[in-house]
């Protein structure tokens, strides 16, 4: 009996080993990629410079500059991720965000597939930061497609003002939130093949995928989000009745209640 706290003990050193090494190798990818991306941006900027201003190359240098501009931001999240960095937070509308992460990935979804959202209008400000939050939807977006499995079902999304602590026993936990009554609620939900306890302990680990073919960070964005936003994440999931996923974000004291449920 008493060797079981002993192995507990020993698989955390292995993780937490595991988990630093992880981070060791992630800066040191996320760095030289920036190097390499930052390249590629000086390079097409200079080329636009010599391009006359009705040239139909001019299309695809966006598409070029817009696609680097896009791989530094996640590799500077990366970056923040892997070395704790400090991150500035700004009022954000969150449901205008939601809202373009939402028309940014509707296109990847099959026609058999829907996405829902259910959120209501008005405005509704939270304090993060825009772009880990952005990342953070989008990677739990992806996630509840992959557990669709190419199969006809539903993502449904929700905001709302919810109480920050809320008791569950089925509930995966990350993050803390800071003492205050209510916080912001983003609820993604999905109709796939929801997960089992014994894998559902892994998913915030980096690059962590139940699936032979898995592309992406993980849900890693989503713990960016919850260790430098003051953000709370709770998934709810269980075999064969799919997915809930949570992401609690603090509201500005000054907005309090008013922040609308309108």
């Amino acid at each position: 009996m008493t060797t079981t706290p002993n192995k507990h003990l020993r698989q955390d050193r292995t993780l937490d080993q595991r988990m630093c090494a992880i981070a060791r190798m992630s800066f040191g990818i996320s760095h030289d990629l920036n190097n390499a991306l930052g390249a590629v941006q000086s390079n097409a900027g200079i080329l636009r410079n010599h391009l006359p201003g009705d040239s139909p190359l001019l299309t695809n240098l966006n598409h070029i500059q817009h696609a680097t501009h896009h791989m530094i931001d996640l590799s500077h999240q990366l970056q923040i991720y892997t070395q704790h960095q400090k991150v500035a937070l700004q009022s954000v509308d969150l449901r205008t965000l939601l809202a373009e992460s939402i028309a940014t990935f509707r296109p990847k979804l099959p026609e058999h597939c829907r996405l829902q959202d259910q959120s209501p209008r008005g405005r509704l400000t939270v304090e993060t930061c825009p772009l880990m939050l952005e990342n953070a939807i989008m990677a739990i977006l992806q996630n509840a497609l992959d557990a669709l499995q190419g199969l006809p079902g539903t993502i449904t999304i929700e905001t709302s003002i919810g109480q920050s602590r809320i008791e569950d026993d089925h509930a995966l936990m990350l993050g803390t939130l800071p003492a205050t009554d209510h916080v912001a609620l983003i609820e993604i939900s999905d109709t796939g093949e929801g997960i089992f306890p014994e894998v559902l302990e892994h998913i915030f680990e980096p690059f962590f995928s139940t699936r032979l073919r898995a592309r992406g960070m993980g849900l890693t964005p989503v713990v960016g989000l919850a260790f430098h936003c003051n953000a709370a994440v709770r998934v709810v999931s269980r075999p064969h009745h799919g997915t809930n996923v949570q992401l609690l974000l603090p509201i500005p004291e000054h907005q309090g209640l008013r922040s609308s449920c309108d």
